[in-house]
């Protein structure tokens, strides 16, 4: 019976001061509630997944902001509160997305002017899920405004930054019966032989089970982890291969580098073969000029050449044309003598007979030569007038 006693003695004296060390804490710092919030900078949501979910006190919801840094909000409170603690709480899922870095300012003119910067605010990391996390930060000036912007997220890479939720603490007690709601309230003292103790232990043993039933809820994701684990270790053992492989290219592209040596080298007689040809093009291209000089020379000269033989195909062109006149005159004339040559058969004919009868003896006819000359003259003289007078009517 006295250890019973003991046992609940001791119990009892272990909640009290749990008790105590709950409601020092809650002295210590208060939470606070905004009026309102209301998103700041550059916000692209879900309808479902507003600013609004953020101060909504349901975990299960939350704000999912596609554009992450240099977005944020801005909460009002009913007057001025000092704040020096900020508190998120992680969201369902994703832990890239969840802030870890925040610049808080405070303003007592607007929510959209006299902003004064207080804080940059670094958070701790966590992969827990619907859990809170936050860190206290230096103020002393009382604001109705305060705006909080994300400098940096968990994941870089990630598509959002997102939270379930976003609290608000103070310093001290609260100040008068003006300052805004709080959630906590000051603890009374507690009777250790009243109906207290029994709600503790009650509430001790509704932990329990949900401890408990958190614990057996492990179970899958142990298996899972385990499962997760074999797959890493197949994953891990089929890089095997590929390792091999990877070695085995490693080797081929050694062997292709140092066969590039040869190559190399020969790459660097030729090209020191190409630079020796291009040296020794040197005379030859002075060769060459000299050569397109003469010739540039040699085609300047021929101008006054060219102009002379054209000059002597002209004239050779007149004097041809000219020449066709003087061609018919010379077939005339052939034809005119032709004529007389014929016309002279019949004094041949004449002669003959002469001479067939003795008359052209010189015994029997003494001067007969010099008859047939003088005949012959005078009939030439006759055709020789003739061709005169032709030349003469031609030329009129």
């Amino acid at each position: 019976m006295i250890n019973k006693n003991v046992n609940i003695l001791f119990k009892t004296a272990i909640v009290i001061v749990a008790i105590l060390f709950v409601t020092a804490n809650v002295i210590a710092q208060t939470i606070v509630v905004p009026d309102a919030i209301f998103p700041e900078g550059p916000t692209r949501s879900p309808a479902n997944e507003q600013i609004a979910n953020a101060i909504d006190k349901n975990p299960q919801t939350k704000f999912l902001n596609f554009h992450k840094i240099g977005s944020g909000f801005t909460v009002v409170f009913q007057t001025p509160v000092v704040i020096n603690e900020i508190q998120f709480t992680t969201a369902n899922d994703d832990y890239g997305r969840d802030p870890l870095e925040v610049i808080i300012s405070g303003s007592s003119e607007s929510m959209n002017s006299g902003f004064s910067e207080i804080a940059t605010v670094s958070l701790p990391k966590t992969a827990a899920r619907f859990t809170p996390y936050g860190n206290t930060f230096t103020n002393a000036t009382a604001y109705k405004y305060y705006r909080v912007i994300v400098t940096a997220i968990d994941k870089p890479t990630a598509g959002a930054v997102q939270f379930a939720e976003v609290d608000f603490f103070k310093s001290g007690s609260p100040i008068n019966s003006t300052q805004p709601t709080v959630v906590t309230q000051p603890v009374a003292p507690i009777d250790p032989s009243g109906g207290e103790v029994a709600q503790l232990n009650a509430r001790v043993a509704e932990l329990e089970g949900q401890l408990s039933a958190a614990t057996a809820a492990q179970g899958p994701l142990n298996a899972k982890v385990a499962e997760l684990e074999g797959q890493l270790s197949a994953a891990t053992a089929s890089q095997g291969p590929l390792n091999a492989k990877v070695a085995e290219l490693e080797g081929q592209l050694s062997a292709a580098t140092a066969a590039q040596g040869p190559l190399n080298a020969k790459v660097a007689e030729l090209e020191g073969q190409l630079s020796a040809a291009t040296a020794s093009q040197g005379p030859l291209n002075a060769k060459v000029a000299e050569l397109e000089g003469q010739l540039t020379a040699a085609t300047a000269a021929q101008g006054p050449l060219n102009a002379r033989v054209a000059l002597l195909e002209g004239q050779l062109s007149v004097a041809t044309a000219a020449q066709g006149p003087l061609n018919a005159k010379v077939a005339e004339l052939e034809g005119q003598l032709s004529a007389a040559t014929a016309s002279q058969g019949p004094l041949n004919a004449k002669i003959a007979e002469l001479e067939a009868m003795g008359l052209t003896d010189p015994a029997t006819q003494p001067n007969f030569e010099n008859r047939v000359t003088e005949a012959k003259a005078e009939i030439l003289d006759k055709v020789y007038d003739k061709i005169k007078e032709c030349e003469e009517r031609d030329e009129d």
